[in-house]
């Protein structure tokens, strides 16, 4: 589990190992405000932010392809951005697999400078493995425009 500090208090990053309702229902509707595509992968690592009632405010979901781990996405609540909550998932994203994989591939949608922290760097779609590309069909998403980003989990990574 992965600690940090925001507004003066400790707020933790849970990997949610089982799915209560409650739970599914805020992260569909995380994902559908988002004009992403509905990516969430049944067996992906989910990880998530909770205020103080209980509420979601950030949720992640990556999965584990042989030596590679694809992050799905990173959904902070409109209202909470830059107060840190999606860092946290990142970090504790990348410390869940770091032991796991070699690579981290993430695909990003929109702007990348936000991955660009973390030490991701562009590949372009013949770089992809693969098991990677066929896993979500990401290599569709990177030639209509979109970009993967990949880091290297053997190297150091910055936390932020």
């Amino acid at each position: 589990m992965g600690w940090i500090e925001w507004d003066g208090m400790e707020e933790q990053v849970f990997t949610i190992t089982e799915l209560n309702p409650s739970i599914e229902m805020e992260m569909l509707d995380l994902l559908r405000g988002t004009g992403l595509p509905m990516r969430w992968v049944q067996g992906g690592e989910l990880f998530a932010r909770f205020d103080s009632e209980g509420r979601i405010t950030g949720v992640a979901c990556a999965s584990e392809i042989g030596e590679n781990c694809l992050l799905h996405f990173i959904i902070v609540k409109n209202g909470l951005r830059g107060k840190g909550i999606g860092s946290a998932l990142v970090n504790h994203a990348l410390q869940y697999f770091a032991g796991r994989c070699k690579r981290m591939y993430a695909y990003i949608p929109g702007e990348a400078a936000f991955f660009d922290r973390f030490g991701f760097r562009k590949v372009s779609p013949d770089e992809i493995p693969d098991t990677v590309a066929e896993y979500t069909g990401v290599r569709g998403y990177c030639s209509a425009g979109d970009m993967l980003r990949c880091l290297n989990l053997s190297s150091e990574w910055s936390m932020t």
